[in-house]
Formats: C-alpha cells, sequence, structure tokens
C-alpha cells in the first residue's frame, strides 16, 4: 500500500509528519496496538491506520473527547466529523474512537501499545497527565511520539525534559514531531 496523504481533512498535521506516522505504525506490531490521543478530525488517525493495517488485524484506538479545547475552540461536530472523515477514507473497520477524557480511557485500556501519538490538549501539564496515564501501557521497545514540538511551548518543554529520562530514548524530531523508544 502506498501511503496517501488526506489532505481533505481539516487539522494541522503536514504531509511529512503523516508519513512519519504512517512509517511509525508500519513498525514492531507483536508488541501491540497504535494510538492516538487527541483526534480531532481524523487527519493522524487516518495517517496510521494505513500503516497499521499493513502489519496488523488490531484496530487504532483514537481517544478524543471531541468537544474541542481552547486551541482548537468548541465543536459540537466534532466526532460526527471524525467518524465521515474515516468512513471516506475506507478505514471506518480500521479506527476505534473512544470519546472520553484522555486519564480515565487509559484506567479502562487493557491493550498493550506499540505506538503511541500525543497530540491533545498543549499546555504542559496536559501533556504530562496525558503521558504519565498512557506511558504504563507502552511495551518495552515501544514507540512514544508527540506533536507539535516545535510549536507550543508545553509540548517542547515537556519532550526536552524527557530527553533525560531514563525510560526512553530520544530517537528523532521530524517535522514537528518528537519521536522516542521506550526502553
Amino acid at each position: 500500500m502506498k501511503f496517501i496523504f488526506p489532505k481533505k481533512v481539516f487539522g494541522w498535521l503536514d504531509e511529512r509528519e503523516g508519513k512519519k506516522l504512517f512509517e511509525l505504525a508500519r513498525l514492531d506490531s507483536n508488541l501491540g496496538v497504535a494510538v492516538e490521543i487527541g483526534s480531532y478530525e481524523g487527519k493522524s488517525a487516518i495517517c496510521l491506520a494505513q500503516g497499521n493495517k499493513l502489519v496488523s488485524k488490531e484496530k487504532v484506538y483514537s481517544v478524543d473527547n471531541f468537544v474541542g479545547d481552547p486551541y482548537v475552540g468548541r465543536n459540537p461536530k466534532m466526532l460526527q466529523n471524525f467518524l465521515k472523515n474515516i468512513k471516506e477514507a475506507g478505514f471506518e473497520k480500521h479506527i476505534e474512537a473512544i470519546k472520553a477524557d484522555s486519564p480515565q480511557a487509559a484506567k479502562n485500556f487493557n491493550k498493550p501499545i506499540r505506538l503511541l501519538f500525543i497530540d491533545a490538549s498543549h499546555d504542559y501539564g496536559s501533556v504530562k497527565k496525558d503521558f504519565l496515564a498512557w506511558f504504563p501501557h507502552v511495551a518495552s521497545g515501544g514507540f512514544v511520539a508527540f506533536h507539535d514540538t516545535t510549536s507550543f511551548e508545553g509540548v517542547r518543554r515537556f519532550t526536552e525534559e524527557l530527553k533525560e529520562a531514563d525510560k526512553l530514548v530520544y530517537l528523532e524530531t521530524v517535522a514537528s514531531i518528537a519521536i522516542f523508544k521506550k526502553k
């Protein structure tokens, strides 16, 4: 399958970032599932599902409150738009939307994660809270990626702190996605 960037889906992910998510979703499928925190209207979910579909029968899990936040505003049709976009892209059977607060969803999640993509609220406290809630589910050798590390101070600051952590290895930054691997 050739990667096709979902240009018509609104969102802030650029094509290089989408291609990187596609590539990450194709790695180490035996370690677990792919999960994204912060889905908006589905652009990153579609990129992840394209790679995931090549290596796994599992779905990509997209966790979002689907109502918005201070950065994107409130949108009562966000979940409806998300579901429409993934259906139009042909991935409705490959992506499962979880409409919930991220830390609460993490408490109820029971699968090992091979790829965790964090792109929800971008303030430092929210990024840290999402990471701490979901990181215990990430398998050893799994990947954790953060979006908007170059454009939001909270995300940049938290990922800079992680570069010093002993549980992760910083791999690279592609556009504004910082990628780590769990030891």
